[in-house]
């Protein structure tokens, strides 16, 4: 990925960013020219996140701070423009913008790292790093020196007023701090400390509380000759330290200074030091993927003394540590050394095992771990303590007396969950990626996932005429993904290829504790089945943690803490200490913790859920968690149901949909029972949220399946189905079957006396004649409805019926060959009369068709600035529901504004990405959006040549719908 842009074919642009500094840009080598402080504070925020995708929220923060607007997201769209142009003032319309990209989930600004003077540094600055790590002090103080020129000031210049950048600001500053004291520590080995002292006492000086800098100016004093010197800079910072902060030096520099005392010959260079050995096994089979999570693991390792691998059972702990032992070793002088604890079951042989492996011999009436700790105190040396969790407490004692007794001593550890010594690091090592698309290539799969290159490397091992080819990618793709990328189910998986074909391998993981059974006759026992992998952890949980863990394997994709406490109430009788109970499943690495929207929600792999579920099964408890699982989703979607159409519609639209999985769980569990009183009645409260949010193909399977089921249901339900079924009908182009369904809801609502469902399902038969150019009807209807809704006193309704009647009127008026332009203006005037109670009511959805309408009407009299505010809100409201069905009528509106405009491309492509969006969600558009995009279109088929259509065409059906949207919003802006 780089910054050069081809504006044309001959003339290739380099883009050069700098912040490491007052934030510049160069085009070629000369100064871009920024705008105002909004716009080098929109770039800064895309700079601090160069290449990755950045959030519209997290951009809109880093521009205004908390004093944002509801117009912020048009404002953010407008700087992302204007952005735009300046760094691509040759940009060809119709091409796409190479600088910063519209994704998914929001923008992405491409930089070449060679063309961005922060990622130049910090490259620079780990070849630094690794030039120190293989002894070659020259090497890497000259990457540290080139590193360092790059700096010109304090970071993004004066741009830090939102805490984020300020946070980047720090890091960097730190990170430019950290790089000086390697660059020292290069020079040191060179022998160049009497040519540091001077620079090491300014810095000291700057930095009074840094102790690393503190170490080497010592270092460099004593071996210039001038050892009391260097004593007294120690005791000048631990004065310093004592009165002002009330803290001690730390233990490592309190051994030098006590090397410096003693006249240690290790601290002159080129003295000799024992070198030690390590018992580290071979590989025996290859170590696939994993690159970043071992160049982080060395990372970690030099910047702390204890680092604990921790994750699930068989997804690799063990393994990582031991490969990235392999590549420190050249740092230990007296060796790495391996502690399996696997075997043990006494925690007082956890000291004594690490004893013999390191050839310490224990002496009778003294503890072990001090015999240990007098031996190893002047050894630098790295110790891998091997599955702790099971003497988790004799570990970490263990290993807390050997970090305090042994300056040099550093710490590996693997374990289910940390060991909870102070200053401890923790890698959590996660399973392997995963394919979700089971459409790709063999070799996009083995290229992308390292839970597929896994699998083949261990599936030829076992059977040399095993290949990845275009027949079994798919089944491969499910296996992969459905045993969660675990190394060790990937292993056991493998070798089943030689006697099954990875479809049978596929459909057989349903049973996947009896298909993966068969792993090395050499490995532990517990590591030979996957079963026997998950009962270890399971057989190590206390029975509290144990019942927690089989009642939520109920639960589908993530869930929240609230139904975790509802949960355990129900099933206990007993709420407290629920926190806790989840807090150590988490440590313990059988739950994963989910930060979602400012949420921390839970889930549970799928192999740890089926087994789970197994045992919960065998417990007796499966049908008392099963009906509370139906019960507090049923709740919730029911709770939901008015909220979706007030001002809490969004907070509710994101609750169910971060509920879905679980929802769909009770509707088909429920389905397939027979269950079809809770069918009916979740479907029902479910149905306006699979409306707002495009789950439209899911939502009419759904209601088609229970629409004939419905006449044995409660009233009141069937009516709520029934009312339901003939909105998806009408979306689905269905225009008959939508109204036979609102005419039986309404003979229903009216049998059983309940105005509001008499009220909804009036309002839509309304909506739906003025759509199909019933517009008498639609009047009528409209009428009746807005009088159930005033006698409710229910807001939203009145209002939505309003408007409908407003629409029947005006576009009764529009198809007049000479409409009268009083009644035409009344209409409009209600639409817009009718903003504030639609913003009182807090219904985006009513504002979007609000605002949708007033744009068709702005379009039809030529109004081209109104048309487009009105517009950009619908397409705005629409956007943040998540409706894109509604989002697509209103960006064919877009089209006929620019062709109004005398802009045939853009229409082109906006019609075209309708058309896509409609087939991509299942939908052919109601009658009154086919007549308007087919009219549109042929204005569009007119205006242009045939090779211009398909260029366009073709440009527009490539958008997606966050993309087309954008497109949208930036014609509309201009």
């Amino acid at each position: 990925m780089t910054a050069t842009f081809g504006w044309a074919k001959a003339d290739v642009v380099t883009i050069e960013y700098r912040v490491l500094g007052p934030l510049e840009v160069l085009r070629d080598g000369d100064p871009v020219v920024l705008g105002g402080p909004k716009q080098r504070s929109l770039l800064a925020g895309l700079l601090a996140m160069a290449n990755e995708i950045v959030s519209a929220d997290r951009l809109i923060e880093e521009v205004w701070g908390g004093q944002t607007s509801d117009g912020a997201p048009h404002t953010l769209q407008v700087h992302i423009s204007d952005l735009r142009k300046l760094l691509e003032p040759a940009h060809e319309k119709g091409q796409p913008w190479t600088a910063i990209e519209t994704v998914p989930g929001g923008y992405r600004l491409n930089v070449d790292p060679d063309h961005f003077d922060l990622q130049r540094f910090e490259a620079l600055a780990e070849t630094g790093r690794h030039g120190l790590d293989d002894r070659d002090a020259d090497a890497a103080a000259a990457s540290f020196n080139e590193a360092l020129d790059l700096w010109r000031g304090r970071p993004f210049g004066d741009l830090d007023s939102t805490s984020v950048l300020a946070a980047e600001v720090t890091r960097l500053e730190e990170l430019r701090l950290a790089t000086l004291e390697h660059r020292i520590e290069a020079d040191l080995r060179r022998g160049r400390h009497a040519e540091l002292i001077g620079e090491l006492h300014e810095l000291a000086d700057a930095h009074p509380f840094r102790e690393g800098l503190r170490a080497q100016l010592m270092l460099s004093l004593y071996r210039a000759g001038r050892q009391t010197e260097a004593l007294a800079c120690y005791g000048s910072f631990s004065r310093t330290l004592g009165e002002e902060l009330g803290l001690e030096p730390g233990p490592e520099l309190k051994r030098l200074e006590e090397q410096i005392l003693l006249q240690d010959p290790s601290l002159v260079p080129g003295s000799t030091t024992r070198r030690g050995g390590n018992n580290l096994p071979a590989a025996t089979t290859s170590f696939v993927g994993r690159d970043k999570e071992r160049d982080d693991a060395r990372r970690l390792l030099d910047e702390s003394r204890l680092l604990t691998f921790t994750g699930t059972g068989g997804v690799g702990k063990t393994r990582l540590a031991l490969e990235t032992a392999t590549e420190v070793i050249a740092d230990y002088p007296d060796g790495v050394w391996l502690v399996e604890l696997a075997a043990l079951r006494d925690p007082d042989l956890v000291a004594q095992t690490a004893a013999k492996v390191l050839k310490v011999d224990i002496q009778p009436d003294r503890p072990v771990e001090v015999t240990l700790a007098e031996q190893l105190s002047d050894r630098t040396l790295l110790l891998i303590l091997d599955n702790c969790e099971h003497l988790i407490d004799a570990s970490a004692h263990l290993v807390d007396t050997l970090l305090h007794a042994c300056p040099d001593l550093k710490v590996c550890a693997t374990s289910r969950e940390p060991l909870g010594v102070q200053g401890e690091s923790q890698f959590r090592v996660a399973p392997l990626t995963t394919p979700e698309d089971e459409t790709l290539s063999p070799g996009r799969l083995l290229e992308g996932y390292e839970s597929v290159r896994l699998f083949v490397d261990r599936a030829t091992a076992w059977d040399p005429s095993f290949s990845l080819n275009e027949e079994n990618a798919p089944a491969l793709a499910s296996i992969c993904r459905r045993l969660d990328g675990i190394p060790l189910a990937l292993e056991l998986a493998g070798v089943r290829a030689g006697a099954l074909t990875l479809q049978q391998i596929a459909e057989g993981l349903d049973h996947r504790f009896t298909l993966l059974t068969t792993g090395s006759r050499t490995s532990e026992e517990r590591q030979q089945t996957l079963e026997a992998t998950l009962d270890w952890s399971y057989d190590l949980l206390t029975e509290e943690e144990q019942a927690m863990l089989r009642w939520i394997s109920v639960c589908r994709g993530t869930f929240g803490f609230e139904s975790v406490v509802d949960l355990r109430r129900s099933m206990s009788g007993n709420e407290d200490g629920t926190l806790d109970l989840i807090s150590d499943l988490v440590a313990k690495s059988l739950v994963t913790a989910v930060r979602s929207r400012g949420e921390m929600r839970y889930e549970l792999l799928e192999t740890i859920r089926q087994y789970a579920r197994h045992k919960l099964t065998a417990a007796g408890e499966q049908k008392d968690v099963f009906d509370w699982h139906r019960g507090w989703f049923v709740a919730l979607a029911e709770e939901a149901v008015p909220r979706l159409r007030g001002e809490e519609q969004l907070e509710w639209l994101q609750r169910l949909e971060a509920e879905n999985d679980n929802l769909r769980a009770v509707l088909d569990r429920s389905y397939a029972n027979g269950d079809m009183t809770t069918t009916v009645r979740l479907a029902g409260s479910l149905s306006w949220f699979w409306f707002l949010h495009s789950y439209l193909r899911e939502g009419s399977d759904w209601l088609e399946r229970l629409i004939p089921k419905a006449e044995k249901a409660d009233p009141l339900l069937a009516a709520r189905l029934l009312i339901a079924a003939g909105q998806f009908a009408w979306r689905d182009g269905k225009e008959r079957d939508a109204l036979q369904f609102l005419e039986n809801a309404l003979g229903l609502a009216r049998e059983i006396d309940s105005p509001l469902h008499t009220g909804w399902t009036l309002a839509y038969l309304a909506l739906f004649a003025t759509m199909e150019a019933r517009y008498e009807d639609g009047v009528r209807f409209a009428g009746e409805a807005y009088d159930v809704f005033e006698a409710l006193g229910n807001l939203g309704g009145a209002g939505f019926s309003m408007w409908t009647r407003a629409c029947a009127v005006y576009l009764g008026q529009r198809t007049q060959a000479t409409p009268d332009q009083e009644t035409v203006a009344e209409a409009t005037t209600i639409m817009l009369n009718l903003l504030p109670a639609a913003r009182a009511v807090g219904d985006r959805n009513f504002l979007g068709h609000l605002w949708y309408s007033l744009g068709v009407a702005a379009v039809d009299q030529g109004d081209h600035k109104d048309a487009a505010d009105h517009l950009r809100e619908s397409l705005q409201a629409f956007r943040e529901l998540g409706n894109k069905a509604c989002t697509g009528h209103t960006l064919d509106q877009v089209a006929r504004l620019a062709v109004a405009r005398q802009q045939p491309e853009l229409a082109s492509e906006i019609l075209a990405a309708t058309s896509s969006l409609r087939e991509r969600l299942g939908i052919p558009g109601h009658l009154f959006e086919r007549h308007e995009w087919q009219e549109c279109k042929a204005e569009v088929d007119e205006m242009l040549n045939k090779e211009a259509l398909n260029e366009t065409w073709d440009e527009g059906c490539a958008m997606g719908f966050d993309e087309a949207v954008d497109h949208a919003l930036e014609a509309l802006g201009e």
